[in-house]
């Protein structure tokens, strides 16, 4: 059986589901709460997920017998765990991790901590997305002012279904003015649809 790094007790696996749709295993310490993941878990990971294993009720109550009593090793390889520096990381999220195997060592109440960060950065970085498709339909608009107010007329232009081009006559004076308002047309459904789901 596995042991914590931290305190030394066994480390009790349970299953839980990834993002996207696999099977984790991860083992929590039965005495102080902390959670073992091999490489990648912790960012598969659903938050729920992590937030309903870190609410399990511990058995053994850690005590002051058994704190720090662990050997601050790897629970699978058994080299010395360290200190992941990664300077996008609050402070506060002490992430230990094994140089050999790649897995990472949580404290109790890290994991979801680490999982609201993630899910925080993730929001920060669909709105930079956000903001340079707006700058990406300005700029076309700059380029081509009357492009967006003629969007609605090629969203009813038909499309050839196997590769979803517009079908225009091969000489048409229109095709390249039209496949320019489909490209902002594009544009502008894809921010729709993020702001949607």
């Amino acid at each position: 059986m596995l042991k914590c790094p931290n305190c030394g007790q066994n480390l009790v696996p349970h299953t839980l589901r990834s993002k996207y749709g696999e099977i984790l295993i991860l083992d929590q310490c039965e005495a102080c709460g902390g959670i073992w993941f091999d490489e990648w878990e912790l960012y598969s990971a659903q938050e729920e997920e992590i937030k309903n294993l870190e609410k399990i009720e511990i058995k053994k109550p850690l005590s002051k017998f058994n704190l720090g009593k662990g050997n601050g090793r790897c629970p699978k390889c058994q080299v010395k765990l360290e200190v992941l520096k990664d300077p996008f990381i609050p402070r506060e999220i002490e992430i230990k991790f094994c140089p050999e195997c790649r897995g990472l060592w949580l404290k109790r109440g890290e994991a979801t901590e680490y999982k609201e960060f993630q899910k925080k950065k993730e929001i920060l970085q669909e709105g930079k997305e956000f903001n340079k498709a707006i700058e990406k339909i300005l700029q076309l608009h700059k380029e081509t002012p009357e492009a967006i107010f003629n969007v609605a007329e090629i969203l009813s232009t038909p499309l050839n279904p196997l590769t979803l081009k517009p079908i225009l006559p091969f000489d048409s004076p229109e095709k390249k003015y039209s496949l320019k308002i489909i490209k902002i047309a594009k544009t502008i459904l894809d921010l729709i649809f993020r702001m949607v789901r």
